[in-house]
């Protein structure tokens, strides 16, 4: 699915990854999906609470009703502080599952204080996979008998759970390529309450078993060396697969074996090709409580900073036959919700054209720039329009014409504009929209709507979202419009909230994408940021005092996108400014069910 900034400062970061001694939870509610920065999403679908729960690396807990929305995150562990883990290690991978009325934590825990040994003339730090256990899934999750299940003189990691036919329960895990260059997958016996193993582990396959992944090692092309993320299913035909996770060259891979005996002790083939998009990994699947079969697997990218992001996504899978196939990315909607009609931006280049239309010109505002094409693109799977410097020949250009658009000799600003018209329009309904704004001086980015009949502004206006300097200080506004008894002298019921008052609480708030959204119903439209309520609109109270004598609010309407510079109410931009760029991750609309 998306790349999104992340959700929680690094220092928050930093507390999630270490086990900790209490339940607790930390401040965020209501967050969607896309917008929270996971490792190794893993989701518990638990119909005793009728509730999802997802964790991973980090080690904490996020829940949802619905997959749209989630709540955390929540500190659930409780491990040993006295144990080799340490008082606080660093947890990787987890996973729940819920076996036999209870519900189980299997993570890889490392001790930063300990080694497990030189590898390659590497001093590799203690860690493991292991097992916690709770009564309920939000823990907390304890130690149980066994203190190791896992070699100490070895670094293991991503550690799954498997039941066989027979009942006999394993943990999978992966034993790190630094032991000798070729990482392995490879099986324990546990404990029928999983309190411990029996036995010793056993080899599945390596890492050079691999047909598709690919590293230079010495200056040769090979195999990649890396083993991650395993997890086992069986399909509808009762055939036994694992998909696992590496690499081709620099790009995060997964691909899937096969075991030809049916049991965990394989033989394992490997399939040709990988299963799901580049960049994609580390999966797991689930059923939803409808029972539709999903993925769930992180996105792996880097920013222009070189930090790698990984942000969970859905994908709906196929099991019907003998292999899995992986669809397409699977976008939950808020309880009691259906989505209608959205636009991700995952393809690479322009915008759709059977979504939008672009607008061409100087159109609107006395704005500064000219609308055009070339300044919307889609790059990984974001969205960019960029307002820059120009200057080339205005063909409009008339001298002594007092028309702004004709007046002015030359054209010093590009950007772009986007719209639906014709193409998608709706009334009543939930519109979110995921972008980062430009806050320089002279820029006016828009989320807005307008109505598809009557010219403006007896067709009514919706501003979802506008950004500029109003009397000198940067807002954020949350707008709507229709007719006066005046042509074209609209009614305003507008909502300006400063800039400040986000920054305040977080200064870097200006670099992070955020959530605007619409809520619109009969009777009113609420338009919110992050989930803040920005402005209600009464539209009981929104009927044109023109001729027409409409509520443009009960008709539908389509949604535009676009970058404005300077204008009625941008203010002056500075050279030195350029380019504004306006980032926008997914649009999305959904109606009651």
């Amino acid at each position: 699915m998306k790349k999104l900034l992340a959700l929680l400062l690094g220092s928050i970061g930093i507390i999630a990854s270490m086990a900790q001694t209490k339940v607790e939870r930390m401040f965020k509610e209501n967050i969607p999906l896309d917008s929270i920065r996971l490792s190794d999403p893993f989701i518990l679908a638990d119909k005793k609470t009728n509730m999802y729960y997802m964790t991973g690396t980090g080690g904490m807990l996020w829940k949802s009703p619905d997959l749209a929305n989630w709540t955390g995150p929540y500190i659930v562990t409780k491990h040993d502080p006295k144990s080799w883990m340490g008082k606080n290690p660093m947890i990787w991978a987890a996973e729940l599952h819920e076996y036999k009325g209870k519900y189980y934590y299997f993570a890889t825990f490392t001790n930063r204080e300990k080694t497990c040994g030189n590898f390659m003339g590497t001093d590799v730090e203690r860690r493991a996979s292991h097992v916690l256990v709770a009564d309920n899934p939000m823990g907390p999750y304890k130690p149980m008998k066994d203190k190791i299940y896992l070699p100490e003189n070895r670094p293991t990691l991503d550690g799954t759970f498997w039941v066989e036919k027979d009942g006999t329960p394993y943990m999978v895990y992966c034993g790190e390529w630094l032991e000798n260059g070729n990482g392995t997958m490879e099986r324990i016996q546990l404990k029928p309450d999983l309190s411990g193993v029996i036995g010793e582990g056993k080899l599945l396959f390596t890492a050079h078993d691999s047909p598709w992944s690919r590293a230079i090692t010495n200056g040769k092309i090979g195999p990649n060396q890396v083993t991650d993320g395993p997890y086992l299913f069986r399909t509808e035909t009762d055939r036994l697969g694992m998909i696992w996770t590496s690499w081709i060259y620099d790009v995060y891979t997964q691909g899937v074996a096969y075991s030809e005996s049916g049991t965990i002790d394989g033989p394992w083939i490997h399939a040709k090709q990988p299963i799901t998009p580049p960049n994609y990994g580390h999966a797991m699947l689930f059923r939803t409580f409808e029972g539709k079969l999903l993925m769930s697997v992180h996105s792996h990218w880097k920013d222009k900073r070189g930090r790698t992001i990984r942000i969970p996504n859905l994908f709906e899978v196929d099991l019907s036959g003998d292999e899995i196939k992986v669809g397409s990315h699977y976008n939950a909607s808020p309880d009691g919700y259906k989505l209608i009609w959205s636009d991700e931006f995952n393809a690479e280049g322009k915008v759709s054209k059977d979504n939008w239309n672009y607008e061409y010109g100087f159109v609107r505002n006395h704005e500064l720039q000219w609308y055009q094409e070339d300044n919307a693109n889609i790059k990984d799977e974001i969205l960019t329009i960029e307002a820059r410097e120009d200057n080339k020949q205005n063909p409009l250009y008339k001298e002594g014409s007092k028309d702004w658009k004709q007046m002015r000799p030359a054209i010093t600003c590009t950007s772009s504009s986007i719209n639906t018209r014709g193409k998608f329009s709706f009334k009543y309904g939930r519109l979110e929209c995921r972008a980062r704004i430009p806050v320089g001086y002279g820029s006016w980015p828009a989320i807005w709507l307008l109505g598809n009949e009557l010219p403006w502004p007896s067709n009514g206006e919706i501003d979802v979202m506008e950004y500029y300097r109003s009397n000198g200080v940067p807002s954020i506004l949350a707008n709507a419009c229709w007719a006066s008894d005046k042509p074209y002298s609209p009614i305003w019921n507008s909502k300006v909230t400063p800039l400040s008052h986000f920054t305040e609480r977080d200064p870097f708030w200006a670099t992070k994408f955020h959530v605007w959204r619409m809520d619109w119903e009969e009777d009113y439209i609420k338009i919110y940021l992050d989930d803040e309520l920005l402005n209600e609109i009464d539209i009981t109270q929104t009927t044109n005092k023109s001729k027409d004598g409409i509520n443009p609010f009960h008709d539908p309407q389509y949604i535009l996108l676009n970058l404005a510079v300077g204008g009625d109410n941008g203010g002056k931009v500075s050279a030195d400014g350029y380019p504004l760029r306006y980032d926008i991750d997914y649009v999305r609309v959904y109606q009651k069910k």
